[in-house]
């Protein structure tokens, strides 16, 4: 399973996971009920993961149109929960992400998992490559 990950984040993705930062994307791909990891939990990914690409939204997207243009509805066109499920869909995500909740991944644990997913790039790398997939996502769901 491991090799095969790594196979779809270098080929879809163009992150090459290695022995220095396998442990962060293994963090943000298992949620787990525990909470007491205060570093490498799946909640922390996805809260910060969730700041993050509003920033990267916004930097990307609204700054594009025009002042006439409700920025917020730009925001939610392209980092609401709907194109996150559809990314994830698209990619075929699940069979990556580790559930103890249930054995059924919901609509927005999916946009979860994008979110921890765009966090755990730039713990393991920088705000340069956590861009660059955010345009490969994208990339992958036209």
């Amino acid at each position: 399973m491991l090799k095969e990950f790594k196979t779809f984040m270098k080929e879809k993705l163009e992150i090459e996971i290695n022995e220095c930062n396998e442990d962060v994307f293994l963090s943000a791909f298992k949620q787990r009920k525990d909470y007491n990891s205060k570093n490498c939990s799946f909640e922390v990914f996805k809260l910060k993961g969730d700041a993050l690409l509003g920033l990267l939204a916004c930097e990307k997207y609204i700054d594009n149109y025009s002042t006439e243009s409700n920025p917020t509805a730009v925001k939610e066109k392209y980092v609401g929960n709907k194109k996150l499920q559809s990314i994830f869909d698209k990619l075929k995500l699940e069979k990556y992400f580790s559930y103890e909740r249930s054995n059924e991944i919901g609509k927005h644990n999916k946009s979860d998992c994008i979110e921890a997913l765009l966090y755990a790039t730039y713990c393991a790398f920088d705000m340069e490559k956590a861009s660059k997939v955010l345009d490969l996502l994208f990339e992958n769901d036209s």
